[in-house]
């Protein structure tokens, strides 16, 4: 969270510095007559653009395998192009409005349509992210098998293995009634909250020994949070894995059992040994995500770091993951809207967007053609909906350019769209490109982490040579 407020500080600062270097710079046209809008012709050809990138990018996962590093830094690389992007370009147009206008927008223009705009936005964005957030929730369920939903694990599972109460199980009544805490579900958080005491004590005995190892605190703190877990799903009321879902897990798990098999052939030298430990260590944290249900990051795909050769086909329960068709489909119309609307106010402003845009969507074109892969074995399905997104771009920028056209005479309008759009492409930004980013990166990815300052120079530089 601090890291992302430093990010966020940063780009304020930024506008803020632009702001007063530009101030009284506003250029309006004098006449609606000399008003000179970029042909059509130009218009898709500007657009065609960042679409070919991500088909590009589609097409090279099918090619390579790309490392999580080189992921990691065209993340930060693109994140810091769109954010100079948004400084140089999107700013000044917030403030000033359509150029292509004859004067300059009334004050009460200027914050109807900022503070609308970006409401609005915000409102739309979190929206969308709880829709498909649920629209997973529902594939999840899907059971292909014609089972019932919600079956248990415990249907499944050894009893030898599985502790439902330990696991944190609840009774249906409790699932249903979230004010109610008390009986059962009380009496177990009392004994889980007994459990950590007694945890925490060893942990404690632990890091007072002389001379301890780090394998001894490693275990004592994995109890630790092998016993908060336990809570968590206690107090969150979250109901028993469906059917869907343990499939998915059942996956993982097999997924788990063949990279310990690799490993014994690749451990012949320290480097290897650790490449084969973050290997499983990603796919149990995967294994631990699904049955926490945390949410996992829609913009990026596991499977483009494995090599070709060693990808496995899609099984026949897999399914199209179609929240994170519908969510890239989506990014794709705001991109494509925002390039639109600034090529039709500024030359220099829709190229600028649309090379940080073709950045950003090689890379997206990369994970998204990985995640469509992993749902489905058919090349022409495959082929189809990675198609889908890059269609969009390309639309929903002719849509843009003719709504910049049109909305020369309505600045708040026009304010807005830019508006709705800056909070669209922040959004990106900064809960995804930025996150994912960091989790590879860590602490000691330096390089990673001077990509996006890379990316942040790049952009500066670009429109200073387009200008």
């Amino acid at each position: 969270m601090w890291l992302m407020s430093r990010y966020v500080l940063f780009t304020v600062v930024c506008a803020l510095v632009h702001e007063a270097s530009a101030a009284d710079t506003c250029v309006y046209s004098k006449s609606a007559a000399k008003v000179s809008l970029p042909s059509w012709t130009d218009t898709l050809e500007l657009m065609s653009a960042p679409s070919l990138c991500m088909m590009l990018g589609s097409a090279v996962f099918l090619c390579l395998s790309v490392s999580k590093k080189i992921q990691a830094c065209f993340q930060n690389l693109s994140a810091g192009v769109l954010i100079a992007a948004i400084g140089n370009e999107l700013f000044p147009l917030l403030r000033c409005g359509s150029p292509n206008s004859t004067s300059a927008p009334p004050e009460w223009a200027s914050y109807v349509g900022l503070c609308g705009g970006m409401l609005v936005g915000l409102v739309f964005m979190f929206g969308i992210d709880g829709f498909l957030d649920s629209l997973e929730g529902d594939e999840d369920e899907d059971d292909e098998d014609g089972g019932s939903e919600g079956t248990p694990l415990t249907e499944t599972a050894p009893k030898a293995t599985y502790d439902a109460e330990a696991a944190g199980s609840h009774d249906e009544a409790d699932c249903e009634n979230k004010d109610h805490y008390t009986g059962k579900l009380k009496d177990r958080m009392v004994k889980n909250l007994a459990v950590l005491d007694t945890n925490l004590k060893a942990l404690e005995d632990v890091t007072n020994k002389p001379n301890v190892n780090r394998g001894e605190i490693d275990k004592a703190v994995h109890a630790v949070i092998n016993t908060v877990d336990t809570g968590l799903r206690q107090v969150t009321l979250k109901k028993q894995l469906t059917s869907g879902e343990l499939k998915k897990l059942q996956r993982q798990v097999q997924t788990l059992k063949e990279l310990a098999v690799e490993a014994n052939g690749k451990v012949d030298t320290l480097k290897a040994a650790r490449l084969v430990l973050e290997a499983l260590e990603e796919a149990a944290e995967e294994c631990h995500a699904n049955v926490m249900r945390k949410k996992l990051a829609k913009w990026s795909s596991e499977i483009v770091a494995t090599p070709v050769d060693e990808r496995r086909p899609a099984d026949e329960s897999a399914q199209i993951p179609w929240g994170q068709v519908i969510g890239t489909t989506i990014d794709g119309c705001v991109d494509g809207l925002l390039i639109g609307l600034s090529y039709s106010a500024s030359t220099t402003a829709g190229v600028s967007m649309a090379i940080a845009t073709c950045i950003e969507m090689g890379f997206l074109g990369l994970s998204f053609s990985g995640s469509v892969k992993q749902g489905t074995s058919n090349p022409m399905v495959h082929m189809a909906i990675c198609a889908i997104p890059p269609a969009a771009i390309f639309a929903a920028g002719c849509l843009g350019r003719a709504a910049g056209a049109a909305l020369e005479s309505n600045q708040a309008i026009f304010i807005g769209f830019i508006s709705f759009a800056l909070v669209a492409l922040l959004y990106l930004v900064t809960q995804e490109l930025l996150v994912k980013a960091r989790n590879v990166s860590g602490d000691e990815g330096v390089v990673i982490r001077l990509m996006f300052f890379v990316g942040l120079l790049g952009g500066l530089i670009l429109d200073k040579v387009l200008s």
